[in-house]
């Protein structure tokens, strides 16, 4: 697209093409690799100004990805303080199945636990209790949810997590009038035959697990990232899963 072309023609006016070429030139700077005029970079004077360092607290992961993904939109959440305007959704968002789904394996995980380090082998108990147990705590935990929706999409979202942990009464979800549709496992099913695949070569320890400075439970000095520049960034997450390898 040419603005000034665009302005030429009539199609835009005066202000428009002004503003628009702007916008263009902007875009292709923040484009490229290197660093440009448009990539919001600010001296360190400036930056000790308005962040001074005995304000400054480790990152977390996911705040890092945030920005990495897009800089002005961390900006625009994190220091404005503006928000995404809400969806409007007939199913679980990603960001609430997910949070839902991580809440039922590490329980399921955390029930199965015991005092020792040698982590859950889950050979050592029955696939159907297993299936039972990870269904009844889904089932809970999906009552205790945040989140409440209704419907057939909804039911289709239930289905493709709980397919394959129970038939009949037991399915939390209505089966409709095509039950050949629903899938024959569903993401749950799938998880525990692929854990019980692995034969408890490698078992789960540890959940949520805090690495870095700050955090509860976290006995970790602080961790910290060099950049090109030489100077440090600390760094602080929670560890989804540490798995125990018996072989060494």
């Amino acid at each position: 697209m040419s603005a000034p072309r665009a302005g030429d023609r009539g199609d835009l006016s005066p202000e428009q093409t002004k503003r628009t070429d702007r916008g263009l030139h902007c875009a292709a700077n923040r484009g490229t690799a290197g660093l440009s005029n448009h990539d919001g970079v600010l001296d360190p004077e400036t930056v000790d100004e308005v962040y001074p360092l005995s304000e400054r607290e480790p990152y977390s992961a996911s705040r890092i990805e945030r920005y990495v993904e897009c800089g002005f939109k961390f900006y625009a959440d994190e220091v404005l303080g503006i928000e995404d305007p809400d969806d409007v959704e007939v199913v679980p968002t990603p960001l609430e199945t997910g949070s839902y789904v991580h809440d039922v394996l590490e329980r399921f995980f955390a029930d199965l636990q015991d005092e020792t380090e040698d982590g859950v082998d889950l050979t050592n108990f029955d696939r159907d209790n297993l299936a039972t147990h990870l269904r009844e705590i889904a089932v809970e935990e999906l009552r205790d949810a945040d989140f409440e929706y209704g419907g057939l999409f909804y039911e289709r979202w239930k289905a493709e997590l709980f397919a394959g942990l129970g038939d009949g009464e037991s399915a939390p979800y209505e089966a409709g009038s095509k039950p050949h549709d629903a899938p024959e496992q569903g993401l749950f099913a799938t998880f525990l035959d692929n854990e019980l695949s692995r034969d408890g070569a490698d078992r789960p320890h540890l959940f949520e697990a805090p690495f870095g400075e700050g955090l509860p439970d976290s006995d970790a000095g602080p961790f910290t990232v060099e950049r090109p520049d030489g100077s440090t960034v600390s760094i602080r997450v929670y560890i989804d899963r540490v798995d125990v390898s018996l072989g060494g």
